[in-house]
């Protein structure tokens, strides 16, 4: 099986094992902001980060709203960074047949591009075939949680259905994977205002056209490092 189609199985997996959010909220990134710069909130950004970089299983739903949208608020934040170690997934991704030494160095290397970002979930994704091609259940089951919570976080954060109530991402593959997730092909992609994209699907039994993704954080992010 191509590493492609794994993928698409995981985030179909993933679909169905998540639990219906009971209400939606766009994210307050001027509260976010307050919250996370402060010392004596349970929200300071590097004592929850840690936890997350710990793999603090007790982290929740409103930890991981403000761990994902204040990364956005991060003197390094950077949403069009690339990370030097894709090249070398891309490269394993595409081998057919993966044995243990090539699933060694997927993990070596996912470890290194989610280093470089937290939030990666290409390489979780990666990472989670890795593991379950090793037999490290303990591993695969530990970065499965980490990537649904992350893509439970986006999906908390609107419906999806309209400009008026997009998803928030703070990095634009976020935008494909959603989709993924709910177990429809991307095919195009367009901007219908000046800080929303819209992502269209294959025909489906739902009739779903696609979903709409609010991308002013990472474009602000552009606008002040690289005008």
């Amino acid at each position: 099986m191509r590493l492609k189609y794994l993928i698409f199985s995981l985030f179909a997996m993933l679909t169905l094992s998540v639990s219906a959010q009971s209400e939606v909220e766009a994210p307050d990134f001027e509260q976010i902001s307050k919250d996370i710069l402060s010392k004596r909130s349970e929200f300071y950004y590097p004592a929850l980060m840690r936890r997350y970089l710990d793999n603090d299983s007790t982290l929740n739903l409103v930890d991981y709203r403000y761990l994902y949208y204040g990364f956005a608020l991060q003197e390094d934040y950077n949403p069009y960074r690339i990370s030097p170690f894709q090249a070398k997934l891309k490269e394993f991704s595409e081998i057919e047949n993966k044995d243990k030494s090539i699933c060694d160095s997927i993990v070596k290397y996912a470890r290194k591009s989610i280093d470089d970002f937290p939030f990666d979930t290409r390489s979780m994704n990666m990472l989670i075939y890795a593991y379950q091609c090793l037999g490290d259940k303990d591993q695969s089951t530990l970065w499965t949680i980490k990537l649904k919570s992350i893509l439970d976080t986006i999906i908390s954060s609107g419906d999806g259905d309209s400009m008026d109530s997009p998803y928030y991402v703070i990095y634009a593959p976020h935008e494909y994977e959603i989709v993924y997730r709910y177990g429809l092909v991307p095919t195009q992609i367009s901007m219908p205002d000046s800080v929303t994209d819209f992502i269209e699907v294959e025909k489906n039994n739902f009739d779903i056209e696609g979903y709409f993704f609010n991308i002013k954080k990472p474009l602000e992010a552009y606008g002040l490092k690289f005008e």
